[in-house]
C-alpha cells in the first residue's frame, strides 16, 4: 500500500481505530449497550456531542442506526483515551510539585 500523504496515513490509521473499536460480537454489543445505560443524562449529552450525533439522549442504542453507534462508541473510546492521558499529565505534575515542596522546606 502506497501512502501519498500524511494526511491519508492518518486518516488510515483512524478508519483502522474505528474498525477496532466498533462492536462486533455480541458481548461487545451488550457492553456498549451496558455501558450506555449506566451514563447519566449529562454524560450522555456529553457523549453525543463529542461524537457529533443529535438525538435524545434519552434513545436506547437498539433503535440507533449503525453510523451513530459507530460514532458513539468512538466518542466513548476517545473521551477514555483523552482522559487517561489527563491523569497521567496530572500524576506527574503533582509528583513535580511535592518535590518542590520538599524542597522549600
Amino acid at each position: 500500500m502506497k501512502i501519498n500523504s500524511w494526511t491519508a496515513l492518518r486518516q488510515q490509521f483512524e478508519k483502522n481505530r474505528q474498525a477496532e473499536q466498533t462492536p462486533k460480537t455480541t458481548q461487545d454489543w451488550f457492553l456498549l449497550r451496558d455501558r450506555w445505560a449506566s451514563y447519566t443524562d449529562s454524560h450522555r449529552r456529553f457523549v453525543l456531542k463529542v461524537a457529533g450525533v443529535e438525538i435524545d439522549s434519552s434513545q436506547s442504542l437498539d433503535v440507533l442506526p449503525k453510523d451513530y453507534i459507530k460514532a458513539i462508541s468512538q466518542a466513548i473510546v476517545d473521551i477514555n483515551v483523552y482522559s487517561q492521558a489527563d491523569r497521567s499529565i496530572y500524576y506527574r505534575l503533582t509528583k513535580v510539585l511535592k518535590q518542590v515542596w520538599k524542597g522549600d522546606e
